[in-house]
């Protein structure tokens, strides 16, 4: 054993030489710039600070993030956010839950986890979905946040923050989808300066999509929607140095394509694996037929 040892350590000794050279021709600005850590300018707390001086729980999504995750709808922004769970019945009834809590009244209007558009509430369970709107960045408050949002926040917020026209300059984008499945989509913005102090964006796109879940019954596909549009505008002035004006408005429509639904009562069910009621009735755990 201790001949094995040693021819190890004197096979090793060339590699460790190799990577104290290899280190030592590298300089400490180039180190210092392979370390570098992009900053992330957060609002959570109504304010622009840096992501990691917030003393929140709080997952950021920036535009490159949200293009390069591929997150389109907040399904999709669960599946990257650790702790944000979502459930969504047909767009009409959609409820977020951070970190497992959920509220006992289930009909409620209203959730314990607030989504807001730059700032404003959004009161209603079946609006919550962002879509095409031209977002900035996706802020993921955790843990209770009723003293900076007010009610409705005990489970946490989801902030959307849109882009900033930006003044004294002309410019836009646009970005199309194409693909299978009849995946298509089209969407862009247009910045207008008008004067210095004042800027107007425009922005709109739509999207279409079969969805990849075959329908057995018809052949047809399930999980896409038939239309996700939106457009809107947004005007930006600062009037004097210590004075900022924005106005936002923007119209967002999901139109999800979905299978019809039918509810029958659990007694009526015919086959599957056995099951025992409170009372002792045995039951089965599905229903077979037309």
């Amino acid at each position: 054993k201790m001949t094995i040892r040693q021819k190890n350590l004197r096979s090793g000794a060339p590699l460790l030489a190799a990577l104290a050279i290899s280190t030592s021709l590298i300089a400490p600005e180039a180190i210092a710039q392979n370390l570098a850590i992009e900053e992330i300018t957060v609002t959570a707390r109504k304010r622009s600070e840096s992501l990691m001086k917030v003393p929140l729980a709080i997952t950021a999504f920036t535009e490159t993030e949200l293009e390069r995750q591929n997150i389109n709808a907040l399904e999709d922004l669960a599946q990257w956010t650790p702790s944000l769970q979502f459930q969504d019945v047909n767009g009409a009834f959609q409820n977020p839950a951070i970190r497992g809590l959920t509220q006992t009244d289930q009909s409620s209007p209203q959730g314990n986890v607030g989504v807001f558009i730059d700032g404003v509430y959004l009161n209603n369970r079946s609006g919550l979905e962002f879509g095409l709107l031209d977002l900035q960045r996706i802020e993921v408050v955790k843990g209770p946040q009723s003293a900076l949002y007010g009610r409705n926040t005990f489970g946490g917020a989801i902030n959307y923050v849109t882009k900033q026209p930006t003044l004294g300059e002309f410019g836009g984008r646009i970005e199309g989808t194409a693909g299978t499945r009849d995946r298509y989509s089209l969407a862009g913005n247009i910045n207008i300066p008008i004067g210095d102090a004042v800027s107007v964006q425009l922005f709109g796109g739509f999207s279409d999509f079969d969805g990849t879940i075959p329908n057995v019954r018809n052949g047809e596909r399930l999980g896409g929607w038939n239309t996700r549009d939106v457009f809107g505008a947004k005007i930006y002035a600062e009037p004097t140095e210590n004075t900022r004006i924005t106005l936002f408005g923007a119209r967002n429509k999901t139109d999800n394509e979905t299978p019809a639904l039918a509810l029958s009562e659990a007694s009526s069910n015919n086959c599957g694996s056995d099951t025992v009621n409170p009372f002792g009735v045995p039951r089965q755990t599905l229903f077979c037929g037309e």
